[in-house]
């Protein structure tokens, strides 16, 4: 197990990377049903958290294209509030997925590859995603979550990436991300003794498919997830 110290003004991160590559969710005993979208997916997800098992169910799924062509399924995934509409404002016409924490203390998300991904479009699409939500690139949190997604060197068709946020007792936030075959790699942001707390990290993930984008295709698979199941 690697564990690197990250530290840039009043936060500080833990990277850790799993020796293993035992899978970040396991779907082995879920069974699978098609969404209101039309994608099929499996209904749960089981993620082991602190040595204790934690079921989250689907909250709506939705395929992303490019060009016409099949990029990746995204699946959305929380262990208590599985009805889209909790995360409609008035006067939105899309739920605000960004805002999933605020009533979960587990959330997934899924992104099963219909085609192969190289490095460099892998990468650039998550950072166009960040740079769109207004997220600031050069927090260390970030940019060690590129430099691992840099070092997967792209995603083959039939591989997974898998996002796992955990919300602590302390209010701090847990991300565990891999890629299938991969080991599991988690960031935790943590209170330094100031008290101060990098309380963004899951809206920031979670933008990054779920936020706001110029991509029509992005933009249609979160119409399909907002349909739920």
């Amino acid at each position: 197990m690697i564990k690197i110290i990250l530290a840039a003004g009043f936060v500080l991160s833990t990277v850790t990377v799993q020796a293993d590559t035992t899978p970040l969710l396991d779907s082995t005993h879920s069974s699978t049903s098609t969404t209101k979208s039309g994608q099929l997916v499996p209904m749960e997800e089981i993620a082991i958290v602190n040595g204790q098992p934690i079921t989250l169910k689907t909250l709506g799924a939705g395929l992303r294209k490019k060009l016409f062509l099949p990029v990746y399924i995204d699946q959305l995934l929380t262990d208590k509030n599985q009805d889209p509409a909790q995360y409609q404002s008035a006067g939105q016409s899309n739920p605000d997925f960004t805002q999933v924490m605020a009533n979960n203390t587990a959330v997934a998300i899924t992104m099963k590859f219909k085609m192969k991904v190289n490095s460099g479009q892998l990468v650039s699409a998550l950072e166009d995603g960040l740079n769109k939500n207004n997220v600031d690139m050069n927090k260390p949190i970030i940019k060690t979550f590129i430099n691992v997604m840099t070092a997967y060197n792209g995603v083959d068709s039939d591989q997974s990436l898998l996002f796992l946020l955990i919300k602590n007792p302390d209010g701090t936030v847990t991300l565990s991300f891999q890629k299938t075959n991969e080991p599991v790699t988690t960031l935790n942001s943590l209170k330094d003794n100031g008290g101060v707390n990098d309380t963004d990290l899951e809206k920031e993930i979670i933008s990054i498919s779920l936020g706001q984008t110029d991509d029509r295709g992005i933009q249609s698979m979160q119409q399909q997830i907002a349909q739920g199941i």
